[in-house]
Order: structure tokens, then sequence, then C-alpha cells
């Protein structure tokens, strides 16, 4: 049951009571009241069965004695009920003070959450914002004054450590970018996000200015390449003819003219053996002319 209900139950039980004595005490002399004990003659009957029984003074005495006690019994228990809805109205009235202590503690702890702060905002006490991954509670009304300045804010939670390197794949975890773990070959790691087959690895060092020339054929391998060779130059591999080595410096490959001959800084000299020809093409063999 409620304590309300309690309340309404004992506040009954009291008028109840008191309207029985009250019946006891003022009925006529010709009644009786029911009790929760039997009926109980009136006053006013118990005193006119002594004037009828006046000749039996001991019977008449009883039965006075009697309708007393009872009296006396009945204002007893209007005694204990009244005791009983004061302790009621006493324990109703400590719960409402301990409901509104409740209700004022629960406003104090309210926050009000103002997301990232701003230097433009003027928050009040008990705004909440959070900075740099950290949050904060307003402890006095203010604008501009940026956390974690402890004058106007407190710590409400602190930004965590950094964790340690989740699994990406579906291998074995390591930290990616780790000096440890850096020097192995990247081909057997398994914990980086992208595919596989979508990777090249390259050997752990390098030399300034070499070619890089895959190593086998699964497209996923490099290696260094030396320098450039002359299967190089015949195989086309190093892109157009203005991307070579072009020119007319020792080390360098001669372009073919427009008239279809290589430079005269690229020819031997003519030194007089070949004047019977004609073509003038300067060539040490002069098969162009039969001479």
């Amino acid at each position: 049951m409620s304590l309300q209900t309690d309340l309404q139950t004992a506040v009954a039980k009291v008028t109840a009571d008191g309207n029985l004595l009250h019946d006891i005490v003022h009925g006529n002399a010709a009644s009786t009241v029911v009790t929760e004990s039997g009926p109980v003659k009136t006053v006013a009957k118990a005193i006119a069965d002594v004037v009828a029984a006046f000749g039996d003074v001991d019977s008449a005495r009883t039965t006075t004695l009697g309708a007393r006690d009872q009296a006396v019994a009945g204002a007893a228990q209007v005694a204990a009920d009244t005791e009983t809805t004061l302790g009621a109205r006493d324990a109703a009235a400590d719960s409402a003070t301990s409901a509104a202590a409740s209700a004022q503690a629960a406003q104090v702890a309210k926050i009000v959450w103002q997301g990232v702060w701003d230097g433009a905002l003027a928050y009040a006490n008990r705004d909440a914002v959070t900075l740099n991954g950290t949050s904060y509670v307003c402890r006095q009304p203010h604008t501009n004054h940026q956390p974690p300045n402890a004058a106007y804010w407190d710590l409400l939670a602190a930004k965590g450590d950094t964790g340690p390197a989740a699994n990406l794949g579906n291998g074995v975890p390591q930290a990616l970018g780790n000096a440890a773990t850096g020097a192995a070959n990247f081909a057997s790691r398994e914990d980086h996000v992208h595919a596989r087959g979508a990777l090249v690895d390259g050997p752990a060092n390098a030399t300034d200015g070499e070619l890089v020339r895959f190593d086998g054929a699964t497209g996923k391998l490099i290696k260094g390449g030396d320098k450039i060779q002359a299967d190089d130059i015949a195989a086309g591999i190093l892109g157009s003819v203005a991307a070579k080595n072009t020119g007319t410096a020792p080390g360098q490959v001669p372009l073919v003219q427009a008239d279809g001959r290589l430079p005269t800084s690229v020819m031997p000299p003519n030194d007089g053996a070949y004047s019977n020809c004609n073509c003038n093409c300067n060539c040490a063999c002069c098969n162009c002319c039969g001479g």
C-alpha cells in the first residue's frame, strides 16, 4: 500500500472509533452500540438498567463498571489510532522533504551541452563544451576564456591516451610505420589497408640515379636497374626519342637529320681516300655511290 492510502485508512479508523465513543456516551437509555468486541450499552442505558435492577446492587455495580471499562478501552483505542495517524503524517512530511532535496540536487547537477568551445559565445554556469578531445563545464559566467582556464572551467572528461595499433587486415597486428617492424619485407605483412594486388614492393636499399625495373612477371616487385644498357635502347623501353639520351656529345645517341643523314659532327673526317664519291654522304664505306 502507498503512504497516502495508509494515511487515509488511519484517519478513517480514528473517525469511526470517535463516533462509537460518542454514541456510547451520548446514546439514549434504550440502545446499545455495536463495536468490534460486540454490543456495548450506552451510559444512559447502563444507568437505567441499574435503576431497574436496584434490588440487585452487585449486578448493577458490575454492569456499570463494565460499561465504564468499555468506554475507557474505546478511548485508549482512539488515542492509539491518533498516534498512528500522526506517525503517518510525519512520515509523509519526511518523504516530501526528501523528494524536494533530491529534485534540488538533480537541478544543481544538470549540465547543458554546448558543443565545441567558441570564443564568441557567452557561457553560463553548468554549460559544457569540448576542446581538443577534452570536455569542460563552466564554473562561472564569462565570454572568451578558453579552456582549460581553471578560473572559468572545471574538467569534465580528459582526452585519453592513444591506444594500441588496430589490426586493419586479416593477419597478425603490427604497428604501421613502427621503426622496429619497418625493416621487415612489407610483402609479408597483412595488416595494411590496401589490397595486396595493388601494391608494389621494392628493395630495402637503392642507388641514386638507378633505373627501376620490375622483378618477375607479377607486377608486384621492383628491383634496381643499374645504368642504361644497349639492350634498353634497342628494345625501346626508354620511351620516345625525345626522352632518350640524344645528342652529339660523347655517350649520347645522335639523331638522324631531316635529309636522312647523321650530323657531320659525329662522322669521321674525309681524308680524300674516297674522292670519287659524289653523294656527299661523308660515309667511310661509300656503298651508296659504289665508290
